[in-house]
């Protein structure tokens, strides 16, 4: 787990590294000034043997020794079965450890929301900049609100802070908001501090979807240079939000001291639902009790 909590194995400054998961971005290695290169596995091994980045189908076949016997009885040393129905029922399940919280309830969208704007994000945000990794803050992987404390942590301490004192807000960014890795806490850990709307030039994949799912709503801004004429700690009052819902694609925003702005989205079918909703976990249970 050590490419994925970014702990250890980080390679000298301005060394190249070669890497099989997509933790590619700079800086991601632990180096800031590092040079790293994503490839397959295969060409991550062959480069190993010759200590240069090769084509393993221009080497030779090296020879491999027999594999071992198979050793069944040692994996299944390992696995626990479950126990029976009866006995599972009375199992007490811990809850509230000191270290062990459920995640933030997920809250009804309201038609129209009207927050203050809690910092203004570049280009290129990174999970690992919302929800940084290593052994201190992966610590707090199943308790969010402290995890939460670390959000923005490289790019503004006081966020945190400044999210609590205002009552949740808004996050304004740039291009490709959300790169890099899939973890859920870049979108738990602003839910938990009560952002309710990022508004971006664009979204990366994977995080745009993490933020549906936790009842975060990912605008993007109609005219891009919009974006521009974002401060901290300005009021915007985005109207109309249900409208979303209903097959509304333009969503109008009223900025303090600057006016008017279009703001608009890219949602299918079910993820305006979704949004509508507060979240994904609210969709289901409103779909489930529709259903009972």
């Amino acid at each position: 787990c050590g490419p994925c909590v970014g702990m250890g194995q980080a390679p000298p400054s301005f060394s190249n590294s070669l890497r099989t998961f997509n933790r590619n971005f700079k800086g991601r290695t632990g180096t800031a000034d590092d040079s790293v290169y994503l490839c397959s596995p295969a060409i991550a091994a062959a480069s190993l043997l010759t200590g240069v980045i090769s084509d393993p189908r221009e080497l030779a076949v090296p020879e491999l020794p027999e594999r071992p016997p198979a050793r069944p009885e040692v994996v299944q040393r390992h696995i626990l079965a479950p126990p029976p129905a009866e006995e599972a029922r009375t199992i007490d399940v811990p809850r509230n450890l000191p270290n062990i919280f459920p995640p933030p309830p997920q809250k009804e969208l309201p038609d129209e929301l009207e927050l203050r704007v809690l910092i203004v994000a570049p280009d290129d945000i990174t999970t690992g900049d919302l929800s940084p990794d290593g052994a201190t803050v992966m610590a707090y992987r199943s308790n969010v609100p402290a995890i939460a404390e670390f959000t923005f942590q490289h790019q503004d301490k006081e966020f945190p802070r400044r999210a609590r004192e205002w009552g949740g807000g808004f996050i304004v960014a740039g291009h490709n908001y959300g790169q890099g890795s899939s973890r859920e806490h870049a979108a738990l850990a602003p839910a938990q501090l009560g952002v309710r709307a990022v508004i971006a030039k664009s979204f990366a994949r994977i995080h745009r979807r993490n933020l549906i799912a936790q009842g975060i709503v990912p605008l993007l801004f109609k005219d891009e240079s919009d974006y521009d004429r974002a401060v901290l700690g300005q009021t915007w009052r985005i109207s109309a939000l249900h409208s979303i819902a209903a097959g509304e694609d333009d969503i109008f925003c009223q900025i303090e001291d600057v006016g008017e702005i279009t703001l608009t989205h890219d949602f299918l079918p079910r993820e305006r639902e979704i949004v509508v909703a507060g979240g994904l976990i609210r969709f289901l249970e409103a779909e489930q009790g529709a259903a009972a």
